[in-house]
């Protein structure tokens, strides 16, 4: 008997031990169940909100008020995601998340984008090397560089001026050269076929030379504004290159002659504002800020609120960042002193503030890169090669140097 109640004990313990690891499978089960659904509902809510994009003018998007609602959902979460043993990390995920964010996002005013390429087209930061045949590409999403070696006869101009616009397509422009003096030849490239071409293609000169002088771009057209003539004398003329057409049409001359300055298109007032530069008095630094308006073909000189509180400089950079808003930073002052001011100018009130300052002074000749909420910008000492990038947050003013 007391054999037979053993294994009848036995039997009874057995049959716990069955019933307490079913509860604990089914337990494990319902909970990787539930994570997968979990997981599956974040899927589909971001699949919804990336539906949710507005398509807009050279393809950037913006997001409607459904799709923001669903943005919230996504960010809320602080927990992490656990699914067949594999743990998910917030950091990592939230990383990858932002990226594919930032690049289906823009900012925008009155309907166009502030971003400087359009979605889908590559996000490089870039700049010439000067007597060199490199071009240098900053990967503003994945933070990596790389130089393309150019198939080209010829060195990149000294003085020249280059951008990049929103299709992807980078001009180079004007330069001097020591045995030809000032340029007026125009070449392209594409970025989107950079890994297989490293040629740039010649588009319609300039209607005439110069170098050392200002460039915005503004729906379809390239603004070349003043600069150095083939005598080294200072220039007031500008000119419209239609990206379209692949011609140049003359413009109003500007009410000083300048070199050096920036320039920067506002396309929800269609004007243009420039900036700083040396003047033909005595190399003097330009104090007047001008105005260009597109549609009536017209320079004017506008007043500041506040005078006293800009300091103008040569070799400064410019560009928008919010509506009616731009950004000015950097740059070297009259006594030749490399500035780390960063100024935020407002439009129509024509006002200045002083915001946060660059981490370390620098004059910027290539043009910035916008993405999203940053602002990438190359710069260097002045009369030194040593470079550095530069990056600005629109939302809290702020500088960082990234590379």
């Amino acid at each position: 008997r007391s054999q037979a109640s053993s294994l009848k004990e036995l039997e009874l313990f057995a049959e716990r031990v069955k019933l307490f690891l079913s509860s604990a499978i089914t337990g494990l089960k319902e909970r990787i169940i539930s994570e997968d659904e979990k997981i599956a509902r974040y899927i589909q809510t971001y699949s919804e909100m990336r539906e949710r994009f507005v398509a807009r003018q050279l393809g950037c998007g913006r997001l409607d008020s459904q799709a923001l609602g669903s943005l919230k959902v996504l960010m809320r979460s602080q927990t992490r995601l656990r699914l067949n043993n594999f743990i998910i990390e917030e950091n990592i995920a939230r990383s990858l998340f932002s990226k594919a964010l930032t690049d289906n996002v823009a900012l925008e005013t009155e309907g166009q984008s502030l971003n400087s390429t359009a979605r889908g087209v590559p996000k490089f930061l870039h700049w010439f090397e000067w007597e060199k045949r490199d071009l240098h590409l900053f990967d503003v999403v994945n933070y990596s560089h790389r130089v393309l070696k150019l198939a080209i006869y010829f060195k990149i101009p000294p003085f020249s001026r280059s951008i990049v616009i929103p299709d992807g397509r980078v001009f180079l422009l004007g330069g001097e050269d020591s045995e030809a003096g000032a340029r007026r030849e125009v070449y392209c490239l594409n970025l989107q076929a950079a890994n297989t071409e490293s040629t740039l293609i010649p588009r319609a000169p300039m209607p005439g030379r110069r170098f050392d002088f200002s460039v915005c771009f503004l729906a379809g057209f390239i603004y070349a504004i003043c600069g150095k003539g083939p005598g080294s004398e200072v220039l007031d003329t500008c000119d419209r290159y239609d990206v379209l057409r692949d011609s140049w049409t003359p413009l109003a001359k500007a009410n000083r002659k300048r070199y050096a300055a920036s320039s920067v298109a506002a396309a929800e007032v269609e004007k243009i504002y420039l900036f700083g530069g040396r003047s033909s008095l005595n190399n003097q630094m330009a104090e007047d800020i001008e105005e260009y308006s597109i549609s009536t073909n017209s320079w004017r000189i506008i007043q500041l609120k506040n005078p006293a509180d800009f300091v103008p400089v040569e070799v400064c950079c410019a560009v928008q960042v919010q509506p009616s808003k731009i950004i000015i930073f950097g740059g070297s002052d009259s006594s030749v002193h490399d500035c780390a001011t960063t100024y935020l100018f407002s439009f129509p009130d024509f006002a200045v503030e002083r915001v946060g300052s660059l981490k370390k002074a620098h004059v910027f000749v290539s043009a910035p890169f916008v993405h999203g909420s940053q602002v990438f910008a190359v710069g260097n000492e002045y009369y030194v090669k040593n470079r550095n990038i530069h990056r600005f947050n629109i939302d809290t003013h702020e500088w960082d140097l990234i590379y």
